[in-house]
């Protein structure tokens, strides 16, 4: 008796989906771009989005608190590889998110590496009398950019790198039937050509408006 074509199909898939499951002991390889096979492991690694995900990403982000001072609460830096980018858009869109989207965002997009630094103000912020913080150049910060009063500055060996590109979007919070919505802080987005990050450490410095300086380290060499 013949055996129904469909549970063959069904066996297809799952042998497809045990194929890209991760090792947590393989060894990372930084890419500028991707392979067909490493586009499947970074969606497969996405979608799993369990503790193997997390345990993967912590590397690729950096936080520190500044307790309220320099008109800042938290940074937080993260840096996104080829490889990283599918995988966080896939974690994202876990449902109704398919490998073929995963593949004509990464073609569409081409090879690039983004760094995203969330600045997270204090609950305080701007200073109840309105003054705001005073700067580097003495001038006061101003909720709706602030931001722009923090420098970035990205490099390897002692050498600057520059962005082809600087987005930010502002942070609110959520309105209460007692408190209107208010500014927490902004994501700034910067956008890099990947043929121009070696696979070497990669330092990040955010810049307060108080001249004091946030760093983090990436080692690319041990990243994906």
């Amino acid at each position: 008796m013949a055996i129904p074509s469909a549970p063959l199909k069904v066996l297809a898939v799952v042998t497809f989906v045990l194929s890209l499951s991760w090792s947590g002991g393989a060894k990372p390889r930084y890419q500028t771009r991707l392979d067909i096979k490493a586009i499947e492991e970074a969606y497969a690694l996405g979608q799993r989005n369990d503790g193997v995900t997390a345990d993967f990403v912590a590397p690729y982000i950096s936080q520190s608190t500044q307790e309220g001072q320099d008109g800042l609460h938290r940074a937080e830096i993260e840096l996104l590889t080829p490889f990283l980018q599918i995988l966080d858009r896939a974690r994202d869109n876990s449902k109704g998110y398919s490998l073929d989207q995963a593949k004509s965002e990464y073609q569409n997009r081409g090879d690039t590496i983004l760094i995203r630094i969330s600045l997270i103000l204090p609950a305080n912020y701007p200073a109840p009398d309105g003054s705001g913080v005073a700067a580097c150049d003495n001038t006061a910060l101003l909720p709706q950019n602030f931001w722009n009063n923090f420098a970035f500055i990205v490099k390897q060996n002692g050498k600057p790198i520059e962005a082809r590109s600087a987005k930010n979007e502002p942070i609110y919070s959520a309105p209460s039937s007692d408190r209107p919505s208010r500014l927490d802080g902004a994501n700034v987005l910067l956008d890099f050509d990947a043929k121009n990050i070696a696979r070497e450490p990669l330092t990040v410095d955010v810049i307060t408006p108080r001249c004091k300086t946030i760093t983090a380290t990436f080692d690319l060499a041990k990243l994906r």
